[in-house]
């Protein structure tokens, strides 16, 4: 007899950041044949900062909402720059498929396989230093300089404590040149995804004896 069973929902974790929907359907489309299908949708919602201090870089650019900022160094909220520092993306669709087939009567010898797409956020981590930027929590790399006086001898104010603190600094704030940009997401981010599909040939040769030939394969993108 043909029968199926069915499973879905929606998978939320603690943060509340990320979440994903699926549904999936076991169907016994036959004595000898099962199929397995299912889809995910794993839509990426750009993290963003309490206080609009994800930067952004777009060479070219001149920032609007900090005037004094270097060319290219955008922040949340300037026009090209999203609040998340990258765009979010939810056209995440994951579908896979998989299937069981008994080849003989004995029922000793089947044929499986399936494919499938599987998203991988970024982890919250990879966020930890982007907004350690100017002019809020700035990073600067000075080289050949006295460590009696590091900011003096490169000719440059010491940005501290000014530029250092819990207060976003007002528009007209002055930048410490040079500016570092110790990390920053691209604008069109994507998530990683791996693409697996697999091909197995089984028999069962005795009682605790069974003989396997299978295929694996796969293809990971936007790592």
């Amino acid at each position: 007899a043909s029968g199926f069973q069915q499973s879905g929902g929606i998978y939320m974790d603690l943060t509340g950041i990320k979440w994903s929907a699926f549904v999936q359907d076991n169907w016994r489309a036959s004595p000898t044949l099962t199929l397995q299908v299912g889809l995910r949708w794993d839509p990426y919602f750009a993290y963003e900062d309490s206080k609009n201090r994800m930067p952004c870089f777009i060479p070219g650019k001149q920032s609007v909402r900090y005037p004094n900022a270097p060319t290219g160094l955008l922040l949340a909220g300037d026009p090209g720059c999203p609040l998340g520092s990258t765009y979010s993306n939810l056209s995440n669709i994951a579908p896979r498929v998989g299937f069981a087939y008994k080849l003989t009567q004995d029922g000793k010898t089947s044929l499986r396989g399936g494919a499938g797409f599987y998203y991988m956020p970024p982890e919250t981590v990879a966020m930890e230093d982007v907004v350690a930027v100017a002019p809020f929590a700035p990073t600067f790399n000075l080289v050949d300089v006295d460590f009696a006086d590091p900011y003096g001898s490169a000719g440059i104010v010491s940005p501290f404590p000014a530029e250092f603190g819990p207060n976003v600094p007002p528009s007209n704030t002055p930048f410490t040149l040079p500016v570092a940009i110790g990390q920053i997401m691209p604008l069109h981010y994507r998530m990683a995804v791996t693409q697996t599909w697999n091909l197995m040939l089984q028999r069962q040769l005795a009682d605790g004896w069974l003989l396997s030939a299978a295929y694996f394969g796969n293809k990971a993108s936007h790592i």
